[in-house]
């Protein structure tokens, strides 16, 4: 399980802000409905804004330690598993609509992540996503 850090590891404080500008959403305030998440491969550390803890009903725990991937459905999870592996090794854009399950509901969530190379040339993944209204 990965720890998750309170604040952003900022792949580089620039490319986020762009990245945030051009996506047109508030996500600091937290008024956007998409939520963001960045994933520093090399050592592990990894960051949810407050937005993806709501799109996954997940409790924004003290620690920050976090087990997300127990809502998702299982066949999904196999999947989302091999796409964010094709991620990590090749220049592609990943994209995924998942089923989550929480509280006896199912919903869906869309997902997008792009992998970046920072200045200390540590791969980090940024991605963003939503919940699908059905």
């Amino acid at each position: 399980m990965n720890r998750v850090t309170e604040k952003p590891l900022l792949i580089e404080s620039f490319e986020i802000e762009a990245i945030k500008r051009s996506l047109n959403n508030d996500f600091e305030s937290g008024t956007s409905h998409i939520g963001y998440w960045e994933w520093n491969i090399k050592t592990s550390q990894f960051y949810w804004s407050e937005q993806m803890f709501e799109i996954y009903d997940v409790e924004m725990e003290p620690v920050f330690d976090i087990n997300w991937t127990r809502k998702i459905i299982p066949e999904d999870l196999v999947t989302i598993q091999r796409d964010i592996d094709r991620l990590i090794h090749q220049d592609i854009v990943y994209h995924n609509i998942h089923r989550v399950e929480s509280n006896g509901n199912v919903f869906k969530v869309r997902a997008f992540a792009k992998k970046f190379v920072n200045s200390r040339d540590e791969a980090i993944i940024f991605g963003i996503a939503h919940r699908v209204e059905t």
